[in-house]
């Protein structure tokens, strides 16, 4: 079981202490290949997963994951907005930070009501690739882990109104994005 406490106190992407711990990080085309060869690592984990126990099993993994992940942004927003819902320049620099640490090439547009997200470039996807997995598994996987993030953002902020479009191919983009309600 993913041990979200740890995660949170050590990892948290968008909190003030990881930042200092990781200063500022620049993304450039071979930073982004060095996570996605990463991320292949944890790929080849998951068809092992997919082999041994079965697609549905390996994708209720992956929604546990991306529960965690989206704890850590719920913490960095709690630990300057309290519980007070956050304000669409608030969730851009939280979700700016995540993205950033993982090299993904994204543009994030505010409105008056949330944000709208559009990766370009994503290391995950590439990383996938890597191993031999196809479009259409990668994309269970995307919506897997976006529904567990989903999910802690909504635990956290009940007011948040997430939703997402995972890329149809490997050129295309992925858009995200989070209503205020």
């Amino acid at each position: 079981m993913v041990n979200i406490k740890y995660f949170l106190t050590k990892y948290c992407l968008g909190c003030s202490q990881y930042k200092r711990t990781l200063g500022e990080l620049t993304m450039n085309e071979e930073r982004r290949d060095s996570v996605a060869m990463g991320i292949s690592m944890m790929g080849m984990y998951m068809m092992q997963v997919i082999e041994d126990q079965g697609l549905e099993k390996a994708l209720e993994y992956y929604n546990k994951v991306g529960y965690a992940f989206g704890s850590g942004t719920i913490a960095s927003l709690k630990e300057k907005y309290g519980e007070n819902t956050p304000t669409p320049e608030g969730l851009k620099e939280a979700i700016s930070a995540n993205l950033n640490s993982f090299g993904q090439d994204f543009e994030i547009k505010t409105r008056d009501d949330g944000i709208d997200i559009t990766i370009k470039h994503c290391p995950f996807y590439q990383g996938l690739q890597m191993v031999g997995m196809d479009n259409e598994t990668i994309t269970k996987f995307c919506h897997s882990g976006g529904r567990g993030e989903y999910k802690a953002m909504k635990d956290g902020y009940p007011q948040l109104e997430p939703f997402s479009t995972p890329r149809s191919h490997a050129d295309g983009v992925c858009i995200e994005g989070y209503k205020i309600k």
